[in-house]
């Protein structure tokens, strides 16, 4: 009898940190930023919500729609993996 599932599909099963990072590259081209890997791989990993202040706060942008912007972005390059 199975008595408990452990499942954790972003990052376990599927290697999308590459994803996370292009999403993030692509919503800050339409504001003239190129993100550098580096800058990315300070706050790879913590989730969108934080990456999204840190972004917001390096670039003078405002965090909920630089998050949205990712978001949608990423829903699209997701659905190709």
């Amino acid at each position: 009898m199975i008595k408990a599932v452990i499942f954790d599909v972003d990052g376990l099963l599927a290697d999308t940190e590459p994803l996370h990072f292009l999403a993030w590259k692509k919503a800050l081209e339409k504001y003239c930023i190129k993100l550098a890997k580096s800058d990315f791989m300070k706050v790879a990993g913590i989730g969108t919500t934080p990456t999204a202040a840190y972004i917001a706060r390096k670039y003078a942008l405002d965090s909920e729609v630089i998050k949205k912007e990712k978001i949608e972005i990423y829903a699209r390059l997701i659905k190709k993996v």
